[in-house]
Protein backbone atom coordinates (compact mmCIF):
# COMPACT_ATOMS: atom_id res chain seq x y z
CA UNK A 1 0.00 0.00 0.00
CA UNK A 2 1.42 3.39 -0.96
CA UNK A 3 1.73 6.34 1.42
CA UNK A 4 -0.91 8.19 -0.61
CA UNK A 5 -3.31 5.27 -0.13
CA UNK A 6 -2.62 5.17 3.61
CA UNK A 7 -3.21 8.91 3.91
CA UNK A 8 -6.47 8.61 1.94
CA UNK A 9 -7.68 5.81 4.22
CA UNK A 10 -6.76 7.70 7.41
CA UNK A 11 -8.47 10.84 6.09
CA UNK A 12 -11.61 8.90 5.13
CA UNK A 13 -11.74 7.23 8.56
CA UNK A 14 -11.23 10.58 10.27
CA UNK A 15 -14.16 12.21 8.46
CA UNK A 16 -16.33 9.11 8.86
CA UNK A 17 -15.74 9.23 12.61
CA UNK A 18 -16.59 12.92 12.64
CA UNK A 19 -19.93 12.37 10.90
CA UNK A 20 -20.82 9.26 12.90
CA UNK A 21 -20.51 10.93 16.28
CA UNK A 22 -21.52 14.51 15.82
CA UNK A 23 -24.08 16.94 14.63
CA UNK A 24 -21.56 19.79 14.76
CA UNK A 25 -17.80 20.07 14.43
CA UNK A 26 -16.34 22.12 17.27
CA UNK A 27 -12.75 22.01 16.01
CA UNK A 28 -10.93 19.91 13.43
CA UNK A 29 -7.30 20.81 12.87
CA UNK A 30 -3.82 19.43 12.40
CA UNK A 31 -0.98 20.10 14.84
CA UNK A 32 2.37 21.57 13.81
CA UNK A 33 4.38 20.35 16.82
CA UNK A 34 4.42 17.58 19.43
CA UNK A 35 6.07 17.45 22.84
CA UNK A 36 6.51 14.06 24.52
CA UNK A 37 7.34 14.13 28.21
CA UNK A 38 8.12 11.62 30.94
CA UNK A 39 9.99 11.90 34.24
CA UNK A 40 13.25 11.00 32.50
CA UNK A 41 13.03 13.00 29.27
CA UNK A 42 11.17 15.63 27.27
CA UNK A 43 11.42 15.98 23.50
CA UNK A 44 9.86 18.47 21.08
CA UNK A 45 9.47 17.85 17.37
CA UNK A 46 8.02 19.74 14.43
CA UNK A 47 5.56 17.48 12.61
CA UNK A 48 5.70 16.67 8.92
CA UNK A 49 2.46 17.11 6.99
CA UNK A 50 1.81 13.36 7.06
CA UNK A 51 2.45 13.18 10.83
CA UNK A 52 0.18 16.20 11.32
CA UNK A 53 -2.64 14.48 9.40
CA UNK A 54 -2.10 11.27 11.37
CA UNK A 55 -2.37 13.20 14.68
CA UNK A 56 -5.25 15.50 13.76
CA UNK A 57 -7.48 16.90 16.49
CA UNK A 58 -11.24 16.56 16.29
CA UNK A 59 -13.81 17.61 18.89
CA UNK A 60 -17.50 17.52 18.09
CA UNK A 61 -20.77 18.42 19.75
CA UNK A 62 -23.85 16.22 19.76
CA UNK A 63 -26.66 18.16 21.44
CA UNK A 64 -25.05 19.36 24.66
CA UNK A 65 -22.40 16.59 24.71
CA UNK A 66 -18.83 17.25 23.61
CA UNK A 67 -16.92 14.32 22.12
CA UNK A 68 -13.14 13.96 21.65
CA UNK A 69 -13.51 12.12 18.36
CA UNK A 70 -9.80 11.49 17.83
CA UNK A 71 -9.33 10.03 21.34
CA UNK A 72 -11.66 7.01 21.43
CA UNK A 73 -14.70 9.34 21.29
CA UNK A 74 -14.34 10.22 24.96
CA UNK A 75 -16.94 12.54 26.42
CA UNK A 76 -15.58 15.97 27.39
CA UNK A 77 -16.68 18.69 29.78
CA UNK A 78 -16.55 22.22 28.30
CA UNK A 79 -15.51 25.17 30.47
CA UNK A 80 -14.92 28.71 29.23
CA UNK A 81 -12.67 31.13 31.09
CA UNK A 82 -12.18 34.46 29.36
CA UNK A 83 -10.51 33.91 25.99
CA UNK A 84 -9.89 30.22 26.71
CA UNK A 85 -12.11 27.19 26.11
CA UNK A 86 -11.20 23.97 27.92
CA UNK A 87 -12.52 20.57 26.90
CA UNK A 88 -11.64 18.23 29.76
CA UNK A 89 -11.74 14.44 29.86
CA UNK A 90 -13.15 13.76 33.36
CA UNK A 91 -11.57 10.27 33.28
CA UNK A 92 -8.08 11.80 33.31
CA UNK A 93 -7.12 11.22 29.68
CA UNK A 94 -6.23 14.84 29.05
CA UNK A 95 -7.78 18.00 27.70
CA UNK A 96 -7.92 20.42 24.79
CA UNK A 97 -7.36 24.14 25.35
CA UNK A 98 -8.40 26.65 22.67
CA UNK A 99 -7.54 30.36 22.68
CA UNK A 100 -9.85 32.74 20.80
CA UNK A 101 -7.58 35.67 20.02
CA UNK A 102 -10.57 37.91 19.20
CA UNK A 103 -11.48 37.74 22.90
CA UNK A 104 -8.16 39.45 23.70
CA UNK A 105 -7.40 43.15 23.38
CA UNK A 106 -6.08 43.86 19.88
CA UNK A 107 -2.63 44.73 21.23
CA UNK A 108 -2.26 41.19 22.68
CA UNK A 109 -3.21 39.27 19.51
CA UNK A 110 -0.54 37.42 17.59
CA UNK A 111 -0.51 37.38 13.79
CA UNK A 112 -1.94 34.32 12.09
CA UNK A 113 -5.08 32.27 12.56
CA UNK A 114 -7.70 33.45 15.05
CA UNK A 115 -7.59 30.26 17.15
CA UNK A 116 -4.58 28.64 18.79
CA UNK A 117 -4.87 25.34 20.61
CA UNK A 118 -3.09 22.55 22.31
CA UNK A 119 -4.17 19.00 23.05
CA UNK A 120 -2.66 17.47 26.18
CA UNK A 121 -2.93 13.68 26.28
CA UNK A 122 -2.08 11.77 29.44
CA UNK A 123 -1.03 8.11 29.32
CA UNK A 124 -0.11 6.86 32.76
CA UNK A 125 2.68 9.17 33.94
CA UNK A 126 3.71 10.20 30.44
CA UNK A 127 2.18 12.98 28.35
CA UNK A 128 2.02 14.13 24.76
CA UNK A 129 1.08 17.68 23.90
CA UNK A 130 0.15 18.66 20.34
CA UNK A 131 0.23 22.36 19.34
CA UNK A 132 -1.76 23.88 16.49
CA UNK A 133 -3.75 26.71 14.98
CA UNK A 134 -7.21 26.80 13.43
CA UNK A 135 -9.32 29.17 11.35
CA UNK A 136 -12.62 27.64 12.50
CA UNK A 137 -13.97 26.92 15.99
CA UNK A 138 -17.61 26.53 17.03
CA UNK A 139 -18.06 25.81 20.75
Amino acid sequence: MTNVSKIAIVTALFFAAMSAFANETVIAAEPFARVKSAASDTAREKLSSSEARKNALAVSKNGSDYIWVTRQSRQLVHVQSGAFHLFIDPRGGGYVKVLDQHALPETMRQPGPRYRWYEHVSMGLETITYWGEADAFQP
